[in-house]
């Protein structure tokens, strides 16, 4: 399993939410670009890039800051306010290797085709899931669409990784949505799945690659050293 950290950015400044609450945002010290490079040093490969800010406006705030951290060599999955063709492009010329796309996947296959023909190789649906529905503009809108709903859909259109988000788990350290990974995994055999939200202390990593996730995304547990370094290097 890839196991993925998580730098989520607004006004330039690392930030957790909770539950994906914009009023309930706690605001790190630590500086991106030197905080990239301790996480690059402890041998991670991927990083999980959120322009939480961009999310909230409808397009990326933080391409600098992209441009900065993928120059350190990380893989770079980067999502938020990616929302037409040029934003991902963008995105994509400066440094991303992959790009996360959420609210355009629930805007209809009109919207979606041409993002498809240009980009599709680039793309990791992100789903973002609260009480079995999909949540997009950063979390700020719950749709009428479930999430086995609209990966099925996405299935069609030729998706085979997807990021999958408990949004009540986020933020919280109370350990992932075990039995939400262990259901698409069960549903979706043939696929991908990076899992997010609440992931706290080692074992819950251990118990998502147990059920066969392909990923885990790693956030509050490093800020909040609820995982340490030398246990993270036992399993990277």
């Amino acid at each position: 399993m890839i196991i993925i950290p998580a730098i989520d950015l607004y006004d330039n400044a690392v930030v957790r939410l909770k539950q994906g609450k914009y009023e309930q945002k706690t605001i790190y010290s630590l500086v991106p670009l030197e905080w990239g490079k301790y996480l690059y040093d402890l041998g991670f490969s991927h990083l999980h890039l959120i322009d939480l800010e961009g999310a909230k406006q409808g397009k990326p705030c933080h391409l600098k800051q992209l441009e900065n951290l993928a120059s350190l060599g990380f893989i770079v999955h980067y999502g938020g306010g990616l929302r037409t063709e040029r934003d991902i492009q963008d995105a994509l010329e400066h440094g991303a290797s992959n790009i996360y796309l959420g609210s355009l996947l629930t805007m209809g296959q009109a919207h979606l085709e041409p993002v498809l023909n240009r980009f599709s190789s680039k793309i990791i649906p992100a789903i973002d899931v609260i009480h079995g529905k999909v949540s997009v503009s950063g979390w700020q809108d719950i749709t009428e669409i479930s999430h086995d709903q609209l990966i099925s859909q996405l299935i069609e259109n030729g998706f085979s990784r997807f990021l999958v988000t408990s949004i009540v788990r986020d933020g919280l350290q109370k350990g992932p949505d075990l039995s939400l990974y262990r259901r698409l995994i069960s549903l979706f055999p043939s696929f991908e799945f990076i899992a997010a939200g609440g992931i706290t202390v080692l074992d819950d990593i251990k118990k998502l690659d147990t059920y066969g996730c392909w990923g885990t995304i790693l956030g509050k547990c490093l800020y909040e050293k609820t995982i340490s370094p030398e246990e993270i290097r036992k399993v990277l």
